[in-house]
Order: structure tokens, then C-alpha cells, then sequence
């Protein structure tokens, strides 16, 4: 595990975007919830967020001549902000697919400082023994929901007080049994209570740029959004089955208001000129009664905004011609 000294910086949780995201137009969504709710407990974050403009023809062009580039590039400037803002604890988000280049990343980290890394997402949450082994660069995975394990984490790290680590949501190495030692998948908080995500601290010109990868082929100036979390269906290609089999809450509805939504909304169009927006919840109009209320106030503010929703087809309302 990372040093338990204070560092001499206004940072004490760097939270990074993998370097194979570095052209992708979806918002860091898991850290900039992070990022705010940390904020508003007095930890002090930042979120690095690296990006190329993936449709420029002499990107294309480099990426042909020289594998493995932007991986490389963006993992050398990765570690350099890790260095410079010298965090006590590094946050890295992990799907599947990322595995490798999260692994990577991390024991490059590792060989440039001292410093405590955490994965979270559903990979580690579903196998955290992954991620944790003798020689592993990385300390830490959160299991499920990551706000309220990543602030007992960040307490721990500060007065090394090892009660904190009994707190559910948390795996980590025990070294004396060498052996994973978890609490479980955590008991999720009140999204109600969260703040608005931490928009300022990433590149927002970058994701509100007119593309067509947010509201189906549409070209527009999209962003995208959560209401809520959890779905209560068990499809066969979706991992929420396998969370609930961690953690009954994986199943349970828990959302947003949807004032606070819509005020959401509002702010991104005022302040980055949004003409669109997605809904990404796992699965959106559950809730008869909440999807009508949310049309409704988006109506009664006059956004004037297109958007689209993650769903299931039983939930659409079918009227007869």
C-alpha cells in the first residue's frame, strides 16, 4: 500500500481517465460524481481526462504509423500529472476490456511514485482477485458504488486508522493470509444528497462539440446524463445479475429528483450551449408516473433540448393508430 504521509499539494485524490478513453466523447461519468461528492466532504480532487481529437486526419495517420500510440503518449503525460500533483490516493475506473492497459498504467505509476491506487467499476467489483495479488500494482478495488468507499478510503489514508478498511465496499491484499480480504459490496447512499457533477474539472468543449455518437446518428451538441441507478431485470447480457448476487441493492431503483435533474440540464445549456442529451440509466421509464413528471417539467422549462433513453421495449406505452 501507498505512503500514509500527507502530501505537500492541493490534491489528495487524482482520479484518471484510462488512456484508451482518450478520444471517447462519453462524459467520465463515475468520476465526476466522484469528484463532487469528495468535494463536498472537503477532499480535494482532480480529474485527469486526456483527449485527442480522433477525427483529425493526422491522427488517424500517426495511430497507422506508430502502434500502440495514443496509449503510450497518454500514459506518459498520465504519470507526469500524477508526479506534479502528488495525490495520496489514485482512482482508476476499469471495464472489462481495459484490463491490460489499467494494469499498465498502474505499475507505471508505481515505478514513478509512492502512492495508493484504487480501481472501481463493475470488473473489480464482480473480481476484485483480479486486481489483487501479491506484486499487484494496485492497493485497493471498491466494490459497488464508489463515493462512500472511496471517503472512508481517503480517511484511512490520512490517520491510518485500519478500523476504516472494515467498512463495506472496500477489497484490498491481505498480506499476513495472502489472500483478498473484502467487506462486501457497500450499502449505496441517497443520490438525492450528491451535488451536481464536477463538470468544470474536464475538458467540456471537447464532449459538447457536435457529433453523432450520443442521440442515435443525430448530429448534435450532447451530452449525457443519469437519473438514477439500478434495474430491477436480469437480461442475459448485462452484468446487473451477477451484482445482485453481491448485493441485493444492484436491483433496487434509487434516483434523482427530477428537479434536480432538469436544473442540471438547464445549467449545461446555459453554460456549454447543449442542443441534445442522452439519458444512460441502466434502465430509464421504470416509473411511469416519474417519466411523466420528468417530460412534463422538461416541457414546462422550454429547453427546447432532443434527447433519447436507454430502456426496454415492454416499458414504451403503445397507443392504437
Amino acid at each position: 500500500m501507498g505512503s500514509l504521509t500527507a502530501p505537500t499539494s492541493t490534491t489528495d485524490v487524482l482520479l484518471i481517465s484510462p488512456p484508451g478513453r482518450c478520444s471517447a466523447k462519453y462524459l467520465p461519468f463515475a468520476l465526476l460524481f466522484l469528484s463532487s461528492f469528495l468535494e463536498s466532504k472537503g477532499v480535494r480532487t482532480q480529474i485527469v481526462d486526456l483527449k485527442h481529437d480522433s477525427d483529425s486526419p493526422l491522427l488517424k495517420v500517426r495511430r497507422r504509423l506508430q502502434p500502440g500510440w495514443p496509449f503510450s503518449e497518454c500514459a506518459d503525460e498520465i504519470v507526469r500529472q500524477v508526479v506534479k500533483a502528488k495525490p495520496i490516493l489514485v482512482g482508476l475506473p476499469c471495464y472489462t476490456a481495459e484490463y491490460n492497459e489499467v494494469m499498465t498504467l498502474a505499475k507505471k505509476i508505481k515505478s514513478h511514485c509512492e502512492v495508493s491506487i484504487v480501481v472501481g467499476g463493475v470488473h473489480p467489483t464482480l473480481k476484485a482477485e483480479d486486481f489483487l495479488f501479491t506484486g499487484s500494482p494496485v492497493d485497493f478495488a471498491v466494490l459497488g458504488d464508489g463515493e462512500g468507499p472511496l471517503l472512508n478510503l481517503v480517511s484511512y489514508l490520512r490517520t491510518g486508522n485500519y478500523e476504516l478498511l472494515r467498512n463495506r465496499g472496500l477489497a484490498y491484499w491481505g498480506r499476513q493470509n495472502a489472500s483478498v480480504v473484502s467487506t462486501g459490496s457497500n450499502v449505496e447512499l441517497d443520490l438525492d444528497t450528491f451535488p451536481m457533477p464536477d463538470y468544470k474539472k474536464i475538458n467540456m468543449r471537447f464532449y459538447v462539440r457536435p457529433h453523432v455518437e450520443s442521440v442515435r446518428w443525430l448530429p448534435l451538441a450532447s451530452v449525457q446524463i443519469f437519473t438514477g441507478r439500478g434495474c430491477p431485470y436480469d437480461c442475459s447480457f448485462c452484468a446487473v445479475g451477477f451484482l445482485r448476487s453481491l448485493n441485493k441493492q444492484a436491483s433496487k431503483m434509487r434516483y434523482r429528483s427530477v428537479d434536480q435533474v432538469i436544473d442540471e440540464l438547464e445549467f449545461l445549456k446555459r453554460e456549454y450551449g447543449i442542443s441534445g442529451f442522452y439519458v444512460l440509466d441502466d434502465c430509464f421509464m421504470i416509473s411511469k408516473e416519474r417519466t411523466e413528471e420528468f417530460c412534463r417539467k422538461l416541457i414546462a422549462r422550454n429547453l427546447n433540448l432532443t434527447w433519447g433513453a436507454e430502456t426496454r421495449v415492454n416499458l414504451i406505452p403503445m397507443h392504437e393508430a
